[in-house]
């Protein structure tokens, strides 16, 4: 297989005072109307060549579950080999035009689309409590989403759409009928540190859980929705509860991403979007050179506290890089992002505003207690930044779970359901069984998906401390901004996704 090496996108990105693009496609009237036509268009005549080649790929990459059924599998391959092979070799010339036609509307296409349904339920005004979960959900086409042992995107996007809604309606009524949790699924730890300052309120407990539902949430930033038919399945559905959302994210340029794959960012948000922005990454490597991973900028309007005042938030939402192995990217990344946000805080900055909250969520790639991952866990960032579930730089707190599967084992009885799965998770021996461990040498592809869990002859689990507390997917908030109060590891999406959600509760 051909790697990738690494670059450097040197292109320059001039700054630009961040604000709220309402229409895809700069210009006014018929003009702007007729780029999103033709946008359609070219999407459309790409689509059957693209979804023939990865229907014809799957067939050779069966998930787990299929294996299990081997006759199946070659009765697969041989009905509908041929079939998508002549179908896709027919769409080439179709799918040729339609490419010329996206390069040259991606040219001049913004940066992000935004999205309102005005009619959805508000939130109260003010409030005290803000959640924000963070959720990588590998909605890519079919082939891309076998490699991580997923399949039916279609199915996939629709669903977790609806767990997280249904949540959103029922989650009080979840709480009642199952009654107070049990000590081993709820922790409290005592902050170390009772420095009170002057306007930021004492740091109390931190009430951590595995839960099967998601709390009521506020904002959710999503990552790995790349493909833009299966985003609007989910979007459909987290209307009915968030009505602003912003999605397919990214920086299309040959010196950025080749003109392929957006970020894979989508923000949803109960509260009114001000200001959004999106920078990609100038630093890549392997498989992320040809997406436009970056960092997703947004400033939210929490309430009107008076005729100017008003209180804000600001989100962050990123995906770093993955599996980088020797390769020095992720710091850089890192690096972009400790500035990007200091200058986007600075071009939205308002005399009226009271800034409630300010977090950064997504996918890192990386532990805070493997070796290979030191020098990124001590970066600056956390400085300024505070991880609810970190003890110190190398150690997380008792009660954290690991975040990444062990992708073989996604479709296995015991963690084929939310209720199975939070069971799982809180047993650590069955945790370290089915997530990957926090003591990894080196960050590559080989060492993290393939890795097993540590058996000893008889097959039983050798127990570790480090054992399925592989935690790569973060929520973290700005010092002296906000107080975290509850920390929840989410199962909702068990054989949905590849990865554990996580939600925070900030006070504020």
């Amino acid at each position: 297989m051909m790697e990738i090496v690494h670059w450097n996108k040197t292109a320059h990105f001039k700054p630009v005072v961040a604000m709220l693009y309402k229409n895809t496609f700069p210009g006014w009237g018929p003009a702007q109307l007729v780029c999103e036509v033709l946008f359609l268009i070219a999407e459309v005549l790409v689509h059957p060549c693209l979804w023939s080649l990865s229907c014809l790929l799957s067939l050779y990459m069966p998930i787990t579950k299929e294996q299990a059924h081997p006759g199946r599998v070659l009765f697969n391959k041989t009905i509908w080999t041929v079939p998508f092979l002549v179908w896709h070799i027919c769409m080439y010339p179709i799918a040729f035009v339609g490419g010329i036609l996206r390069l040259l509307l991606l040219g001049i296409r913004r940066k992000y689309i935004y999205v309102h349904k005005p009619n959805t339920a508000q939130p109260v005004p003010i409030q005290r409590n803000y959640s924000i979960a963070s959720i990588n959900v590998c909605l890519f086409q079919e082939f891309p989403s076998r490699i991580n042992n997923l399949d039916d995107p279609y199915r996939r996007a629709k669903q977790i759409g609806e767990r997280i809604i249904i949540d959103q309606y029922f989650y009080k009524d979840f709480q009642q009928r199952n009654g107070p949790q049990s000590p081993e699924s709820r922790y409290s730890l005592r902050s170390r540190n009772h420095i009170i300052q002057e306007g930021v309120p004492e740091r109390r407990d931190v009430q951590a859980s595995v839960e099967a539902h998601f709390p009521q949430l506020d904002f959710i930033c999503f990552q790995e929705v790349w493909q833009r038919c299966y985003s609007r399945l989910l979007i459909a559905e987290l209307q009915k509860v968030f009505p602003y959302v912003i999605h397919d994210a990214g920086h299309w340029s040959l010196g950025c991403n080749y003109f392929m794959f957006n970020s894979g960012l989508l923000f949803a948000s109960r509260y009114e979007i001000l200001d959004v922005d999106f920078k990609p990454f100038l630093n890549s490597c392997k498989f992320c050179v040809i997406n436009s991973k970056g960092l997703l900028m947004v400033k939210v309007l929490l309430g009107k506290t008076g005729a100017h005042k008003r209180d804000v938030g600001y989100m962050f939402c990123t995906h770093l890089q993955a599996y980088q192995g020797d390769q020095k990217v992720t710091d850089k990344q890192l690096d972009d992002i400790l500035r990007w946000t200091e200058e986007f805080r600075q071009e939205t900055a308002s005399k009226h505003d009271s800034v409630k909250l300010d977090c950064i969520s997504g996918d890192f790639n990386f532990d805070n207690m493997s070796p290979c991952d030191h020098e990124l866990s001590s970066h600056p960032l956390f400085d300024q930044y505070e991880d609810p579930c970190r003890e110190r730089q190398g150690m997380d707190k008792p009660w954290t779970v690991g975040t990444e599967f062990r992708q073989n084992l996604l479709w296995d009885q015991e963690v084929s359901t939310p209720e199975g799965l939070c069971s799982v998770l809180k047993d650590p021996l069955q945790r370290q069984r089915y997530m990957v461990d926090a003591d990894l040498q080196t960050s590559t592809l080989d060492s993290i998906v393939n890795a097993s869990c540590k058996v000893d002859q008889h097959g039983n689990v050798i127990p570790s401390p480090r054992g399925g507390k592989r935690r790569v997917d973060y929520v973290i908030h700005r010092k002296n901004v906000s107080r975290a109060s509850k920390y929840k590891f989410v199962s909702r999406l068990a054989t949905l996704t590849d990865h554990i959600p996580v939600a925070l509760t900030l006070e504020t």
